[in-house]
């Protein structure tokens, strides 16, 4: 107890601005049938990386390997620019463990690559982001094909879909009856941003639960520290703030 107090006020006059809480980017975009989503999508929506990085990929054998890269969250897959200026897609991403830049360190499990925010052991407190995309109306106000929706539907958290929303790269089709390459429509994308706890090679959501389950000995405290704080899972400076103290960081 003494020592949540004595953490309480280390906060009240510490401000924690380590990160950012802009959670959502958002927008429109239009689209033809034959053209691709990753042909549509302005690039700080569809890569994780403001631009293509110098990074050391770590593999699960120990071995590294070096390149300018970026992570393609609409397909969830490792881009890298080759000598030729060219961008490749990366082969064998199982082997890939963790991926370090100048300015983000970022972990790989379960076909997920997610920014690392805070680490201790095997254990990391980290942001996943995902898009969402939502067909609306044609340039002449009309629907296209129901199969628009279904194939890129919206995605509702990190974790309801693969590959960051499963929303993959397919060639963009309204239809049967409605093929003309001239006829233009319109969706939005939202990018969003689930803050997750990985332990090991698993994932689970930043919540109270999951604090407890990775923390079974800090049970109690954890309670107790959640008792005396505003709780907000979706807050950056709070989980990270949480996660030092379960850690013995604090």
């Amino acid at each position: 107890m003494k020592h949540l107090l004595l953490l309480l006020t280390a906060i009240v006059s510490t401000s924690i601005t380590v990160y950012s809480q802009e959670h959502e980017i958002s927008g429109k975009f239009e689209i033809r049938n034959g053209d691709t989503l990753e042909y549509r999508l302005p690039d700080e929506v569809k890569y994780l990386l403001p631009k293509f990085s110098d990074a050391a990929v770590l593999n699960h054998d120990g071995s590294r390997s070096f390149g300018k890269i970026n992570i393609m969250i609409l397909d969830h897959t490792l881009r890298m620019i080759d000598r030729h200026g060219d961008t490749l897609n990366v082969i064998n991403p199982e082997s890939i463990s963790r991926i370090s830049t100048e300015d983000m360190q970022i972990i790989h499990i379960d076909d997920k690559y997610m920014e690392i925010l805070a680490t201790y052991q095997d254990i990391t407190l980290s942001a996943g982001h995902y898009l969402s995309i939502n067909y609306r109306k044609g340039s002449n106000g009309s629907n296209a094909n129901s199969s628009f929706l279904e194939r890129f539907g919206s995605s509702v958290s990190f974790f309801s879909t693969n590959n960051y929303g499963g929303i993959g790269n397919n060639v963009f089709s309204s239809g049967p009856g409605n093929l003309s390459q001239d006829r233009t429509y319109t969706g939005e994308y939202t990018r969003r941003t689930q803050y997750v706890l990985t332990a090991g090679n698993r994932i689970f959501p930043a919540n109270e639960k999951s604090f407890i389950m990775i923390f079974p000995k800090k049970k109690k405290a954890i309670k107790e520290f959640l008792s005396y704080f505003q709780t907000d899972f979706s807050n950056p400076e709070f989980l990270l703030t949480l996660f030092e103290f379960c850690t013995g960081q604090q």
